[in-house]
């Protein structure tokens, strides 16, 4: 029921009983005031007439007595009187015959009568002699006529005063009804639309204008707040581009120079060129590692960060930090100790390559922020229930420390211990950042202990489920595995195609392979790579995604379209894009596996070894 009916109903409901309630009062008030008029009027009429009778009544004179009562046939109402002589006996007497008592009566019965009539009985005196009484009866006959048309008349004020009700319904239920049908109206109308640029209109000063005013206001701000939202998600969105953007044109560089990099400490090199080598290979890695925080703080921010959910053994993966950490100790002349106390742990449910880049952070930091002594990576873990494992790792160093009003800023951006920790020491004053909140996503907790001058000890408390044991074949993400050889793969039946536009990226990717004794082919597009695939028996496909006329992932998903062997043929993307879904989409696209540059030659040789059925035995 909309609220216009409701409003009707109410109004003609409680106009109705409003209505019934006045006229009963007036009804009940009115059938009081004429029985009182009548019983009044009766009694003087018989006082009169009485008065008029003491001469006769004195005299015994029967005639006049009946001359003088015949009188009251002037009088509708009355019905009959009777003269008495102070014996009893009836002096004179008359009756009214044109009045005729009813056999129904609307009034109540009265003690001075029946319901049909009134009697009253006065004493007649003379000089405080009583002489006699004269007893008359009136009728209630015209006070029923009366009451009968006083009904008709209320029946008829009811019914005009109805209709007026009806007449004025209409407009006081539109004045006070429209507002909020108004009010409705544009509620619907933003909910379908979703425009906050809607105002209900405003046709009152009442408290259902103040209603629509506030509505209106809550519009306003919240029309603020979505165009806010808007320029921020637009900033996002151009932040996110920006930094995919910028991911791409370095890391194609990049990809020239770790890779020449690392083809060029395959060759015999002096001790210093050596040095000169391992100095172009720090300052790329850790260029890698400045890009590498920078889209994980985005990812985090965007909150579309996602965490893997595999079965792995955490004593291993902690022991793999230390001994990839292991040469950073070494040039500062550091002692690194790991130290994993308890028999070999349960296998643990989580994402591996999360934990590896928080525990490397927090070691590379000790190492870095410390000048002499040790860096300790001493983990332990309890069973929690049957199924959880809570391990608790602890970075602890001998270096500088950190002053207490700065502990409270340190997991914060850009934040480092002081202004000249970043002249001396470099950084970006994201990792600590990265790795809090990253631990945070996980539902664990990392803290800080530390004193100036005496080291810090970084806290890690993660809880994990209980994994399977079993073989990962996630590749690492370390890039520091045994280090590669010319002629890694000895098989003459080998044939890899490398879809590759960058006329740099192509060369170090021919030179990587040729190094590992795999021939290679070159396409330099998506077309040209569809048509070398239905020429030759490759064994796997090299597919860069961003290249000119036809880019990797529709190259792939012709390939795959051409059915039979097509389907099974290995295809590896190698990506310069690494945000997030950037791996989604390949694998969408067909691609088996995924691989960003710039490309290690450890990782590039981990998954050729996988997708070729290669032992390291043939290394």
């Amino acid at each position: 029921m909309r609220i216009r009916q409701k409003l009707r109903l109410i109004i003609f409901v409680v106009s109705g009983l409003s209505i019934l309630a006045v006229g009963g009062v007036l009804l009940t008030q009115y059938s009081h005031t004429t029985k009182n008029d009548l019983k009044n009027a009766t009694q003087t009429t018989a006082a009169v007439i009485g008065e008029a009778c003491v001469a006769p009544l004195a005299f015994n004179d029967g005639e006049e007595a009946e001359r003088i009562l015949s009188f009251l046939r002037h009088v509708e109402y009355m019905e009959s009187a009777t003269l008495n002589r102070v014996d009893g006996e009836v002096l004179a007497a008359w009756k009214n015959s044109k009045n005729e008592a009813s056999e129904i009566s609307d009034l109540p019965p009265q003690i001075n009568g029946d319901s049909n009539n009134l009697e009253v009985e006065v004493p007649i005196e003379f000089e405080g002699e009583v002489l006699g009484s004269l007893k008359v009866i009136s009728s209630f006959a015209q006070v029923r006529s009366a009451m009968h048309q006083f009904r008709l008349t209320l029946l008829l004020a009811s019914c005009v005063a109805a209709l007026f009700m009806g007449f004025l319904s209409q407009r006081m239920v539109k004045l006070v009804s429209q507002p909020i049908i108004d009010l409705a109206d544009a509620t619907q109308r933003i909910s379908k639309s979703q425009d906050f640029t809607i105002r209900a209109p405003r046709t009152s000063d009442d408290e259902t204008g103040d209603l629509v005013k506030s509505f209106n206001a809550m519009l306003c701000q919240i029309e603020e707040k979505t165009v806010a939202k808007e320029k921020a998600d637009a900033a996002n969105k151009a932040k996110g581009q920006f930094l995919a953007n910028m991911s791409h044109e370095i890391r194609t560089p990049l990809n020239g120079v770790l890779g020449m990099a690392q083809i060029l400490a395959t060759t015999d090199l002096a001790e210093e060129q050596h040095d000169f080598l391992e100095t172009i290979l720090r300052s790329a890695n850790s260029l890698m590692t400045v890009i590498n925080d920078v889209l994980d703080i985005n990812k985090i921010d965007e909150g579309k960060i996602e965490f893997e959910k595999r079965s792995f053994n955490l004593d291993r993966t902690l022991c793999d930090v230390g001994e990839l950490m292991a040469g950073n100790a070494r040039e500062k002349d550091l002692k690194l100790i790991v130290d994993i106390s308890g028999e070999s742990s349960p296998w643990v449910c989580g994402d591996e390559s999360r934990i590896r880049q928080v525990v490397t952070n927090l070691v590379g930091n000790a190492i870095k922020f410390t000048e002499s002594g040790q860096v300790e990576l001493k983990a332990n873990y309890k069973l929690v229930g049957q199924d959880q494992v809570l391990w608790n790792i602890n970075v602890i160093d001998s270096g500088i420390g950190i002053a207490p009003l700065q502990l409270e800023s340190i997991f914060k951006r850009y934040c480092q211990a002081d202004e000249t920790m970043t002249r001396r020491y470099g950084g970006t004053g994201l990792g600590l950042a990265i790795s809090q909140q990253l631990v945070v996503l996980m539902d664990g907790d990392l803290r800080v202990e530390s004193k100036v001058g005496q080291g810090s000890n970084f806290k890690i408390s993660l809880r994990l489920p209980i994994g399977q044991p079993g073989k990962t074949d996630e590749i690492s993400s370390s890039g520091e595995a045994t280090r590669l050889e010319p002629g890694s793969f000895s098989s003459n039946e080998l044939l890899i195609l490398l879809v590759e536009d960058n006329v740099l990226n192509q060369r170090v990717g021919r030179l990587t392979l040729e190094r590992m004794n795999i021939p290679v082919d070159l396409a330099v597009n998506g077309k040209e790579a569809i048509a070398m695939v239905k020429e030759n028996d490759y064994n796997l496909v090299l597919m860069d995604c961003q290249m000119p006329e036809m880019d990797g992932y529709e190259a792939t998903t012709q390939i795959r379209q051409l059915g039979g062997k097509y389907r099974e043929l290995p295809i590896i993307a190698l990506t310069a894009h690494a945000m997030d879904g950037d791996r989604e989409q390949c694998l969408d696209a067909g691609m088996d596996d995924f691989l960003t540059k710039p490309i290690s030659q450890n990782l590039l040789f981990n998954c050729l070894e996988k997708w070729l059925n290669f032992s390291k035995s043939n290394v």
